[in-house]
């Protein structure tokens, strides 16, 4: 079938364009698990334009430079455990994020650890002396095709240092134009870079003199590439998409078409399939590849890999998901959209079973897609899920800092109802009755009940969403308390980290 776009932006009605991803703004953030973040953040600073994040655990005794150090986290509820973190943003502070984290509160009961699952990386990508379907978990990142962080640039760097990548080239399928790109992977660490660029001297004189590179599927759409034409910035290294394998990609398929994304791209040829899709207001695209079975080196499979994230969610947060202690739910990106109620992605959730989804006080925070990975939820507070427990949030965790919540873990009745609650309808004049039912799981209507009756509920519920409006004012007043002031976007690059 080769290469379709696939345009459903009138049918969907909320596929808009951003002037460029970041804090905010479509995907924000792509964040990874682990088992040592803090000397990753060394080679980040190293090869990207990053600042290191304000809201990262930060020592007090730190200086100017912002050297990570540990969040040492106490609750009434679990004691004193640890954060570490690499988190770092492209350019400044509102940019997109790159998160490495490792709260030693959180647990992977049911599965395996994350330094188990650096190790299968490791092993399985080595070097970098040959291609390998894990490859296809990483952030795409486009370069330009010159200056300081050209792909030529970063050959060269990594050269230098002795840094393993693997280079390859690519078609794109409308223009039939020669792209190219390097695949490297931050050391000790399931992070893994893809960047891709229209232009490199050194591989194409490469090719030239019988180096054979790697021929791959397209591997950023036509629609995105049309937009960085159509956007140009002075930030010069853009991302372009989060990538994840695949076992099934139909049902990854059924997830993302439920919730109303748009799938841009879908692409069969061979051995290889890959299907891409994009959230309303986002120019960051979401791709799944399923490859053969004999695409990964060793008897550790992406199917596998998949079993592994879905038991331990099954085993952590299927219980209560007011529990924020899987680790595997740091294997995330962050989607921020205002405009977005999130009623569709609820109602997926509710009528799905076994779908698997965390709760930050009265509000869904994570939901995991079939292949166990997460998709955080920066969006509006119109809907959650009837199971999300305010009294649930950790008041008293000291610091304030999302690494150091753990929720509560403590199972749910069994038989707990999952419904999708409309908190607008706790508002309305009829007292609640707008909400078709949604918020009350049985017993009669607001119309039946007497005057007095009538007067106490239609209390209750402002209450309810009083406490609601409260916990989301809270949490996006600390979330918005944690960046500065977007820079003009016609600053230059900081190119000091190079020299």
């Amino acid at each position: 079938m080769g290469w379709v776009l696939l345009w459903r932006c009138a049918a969907l009605g909320f596929i808009g364009r951003a002037a460029g991803q970041a804090m905010g703004d479509g995907i924000s953030k792509y964040t990874l698990p682990c088992d040592d973040p803090i000397p990753r953040i060394a080679w980040l600073q190293r090869y990207l334009p990053v600042v290191v994040a304000q809201d990262s655990c930060l020592d007090e005794s730190d200086d100017a430079s912002g050297a990570l150090d540990t969040c040492t986290c106490n609750s009434s509820e679990y004691g004193v455990w640890e954060e570490t973190e690499a988190r770092v943003q492209l350019y400044h502070q509102k940019g997109f994020g790159i998160h490495l984290v490792n709260s030693s509160g959180r647990v992977t009961t049911g599965g395996m650890t994350v330094a188990a699952m650096e190790r299968v990386f490791h092993d399985k990508l080595g070097n970098l002396t040959a291609f390998d379907a894990f490859l296809d978990y990483n952030l795409g990142l486009h370069l330009p095709p010159t200056g300081n962080y050209s792909l030529d640039a970063f050959i060269r760097r990594f050269d230098d240092d002795g840094e393993p990548y693997f280079p390859y080239t690519w078609q794109q399928e409308v223009t039939n134009q020669t792209y190219y790109g390097v695949f490297v992977r931050a050391p000790h660490s399931m992070l893994v870079l893809e960047l891709v660029s229209n232009f490199s001297n050194t591989l194409a004189a490469a090719a030239q003199f019988g180096f054979s590179l790697t021929q791959l599927e397209p591997r950023v759409s036509s629609h995105v590439l049309d937009y960085l034409e159509a956007t140009p910035t002075n930030y010069s290294v853009r991302p372009v998409h989060v990538s994840r394998a695949a076992a099934n990609l139909a049902d990854v398929d059924d997830f993302y078409t439920a919730i109303r994304t748009a799938r841009t791209v879908e692409y069969a040829e061979a051995n290889v399939s890959k299907t891409c899709y994009l959230w309303g207001g986002a120019e960051v695209e979401v791709c799944y590849t399923q490859r053969s079975s004999d695409a990964t080196r060793g008897g550790f499979s992406v199917a596998d890999f998949e079993d592994m994230l879905n038991g331990v969610h099954e085993d952590v947060i299927a219980p209560n998901p007011n529990c924020q202690r899987d680790k595997w739910n740091d294997f995330h990106y962050a989607y921020d959209n205002g405009q977005v109620s999130g009623q569709q992605i609820y109602e997926y959730v509710a009528l799905k079973p076994g779908a698997y989804f965390v709760c930050t006080g009265a509000y869904v925070m994570y939901v995991v897609d079939p292949a166990g990975f997460t998709v955080q939820l920066d969006i509006n507070g119109d809907y959650t899920l009837s199971t999300c427990d305010n009294s649930d949030w950790d008041w008293d965790v000291d610091p304030d800092h999302g690494g150091c919540v753990l929720g509560n873990c403590t199972p749910l009745a069994a038989n707990s109802t999952l419904t999708v609650v409309d908190l607008t309808a706790l508002l309305d004049d009829d007292g609640g009755a707008a909400g078709g039912g949604r918020r009350r799981s049985g017993g009669g209507s607001g119309s039946s009940s007497s005057g007095g009756g009538r007067a106490v509920l239609v209390a209750a519920m402002v209450f309810v969403a009083g406490v609601v409006v409260f916990t989301a004012f809270r949490e996006r007043s600390q979330r918005k308390a944690l960046y500065r002031k977007l820079p003009d976007d016609d600053d230059d690059e900081d190119t000091s980290h190079l020299e």
